[in-house]
């Protein structure tokens, strides 16, 4: 599991989460908001392409104590102290019995 810096993605980045494209990572103008599933858009910005993966998709890497605090339901992060993906319901997290 590749890790990114430790931390929460907000932490790290702010609003905006970028992929990469082979290293070379994708022009501003093909960001588009994420959705919530509901039709809202959230300020957080991902690439029309991000679902052409072919190589690695990274996520967030944090201890049981690191988690984030106030998840939003359906947070994924890999616990490296349990080595498992963790996924937020809205009430656990996935494992946590």
């Amino acid at each position: 599991m590749t890790c990114l810096t430790g931390q929460p993605p907000y932490t790290t980045y702010g609003d905006l989460l970028t992929t990469t494209n082979n290293g070379q990572g994708f022009p501003e103008e093909t960001l588009v908001p994420v959705q919530d599933g509901m039709g809202n858009n959230s300020p957080m910005l991902m690439s029309q392409n991000a679902v052409q993966f072919t190589k690695v998709m990274a996520v967030p890497c944090w201890t049981t104590e690191q988690r984030p605090q106030n998840p939003m339901m359906g947070t994924l992060g890999f616990n490296t102290q349990k080595n498992v993906l963790e996924v937020w319901n809205g009430e656990q997290w996935s494992g946590d019995a």
